[in-house]
């Protein structure tokens, strides 16, 4: 948990603001639609369906999304249709 969080505090200092903006008073699945790789991480709370149809990839948690972006041949497997 502490992991994610941490990320999540590194990716809002990245982003610019119009990005920071579209994160905290938009939907999730408006920020997976507009992001040129959407990866929806399911949470134990549940995740919204629309979330879901807007993701380009499914991950059970934000250890297994990592994995994807730090071995690319996973995600262009994943991503193959």
């Amino acid at each position: 948990m502490r992991l994610a969080a941490l990320l999540c505090a590194a990716l809002a200092a990245a982003l610019p603001a119009a990005a920071q903006q579209l994160y905290y008073r938009s939907n999730d699945a408006g920020m997976l639609r507009a992001a040129g790789l959407g990866i929806c991480v399911l949470s134990p709370e549940g995740t919204a369906g629309e979330a879901a149809q807007a993701a380009d990839v499914l991950t059970p948690d934000i250890a297994a999304a990592l994995a994807l972006l730090h071995n690319p041949r996973r995600l262009v497997a994943t991503l193959r249709r």
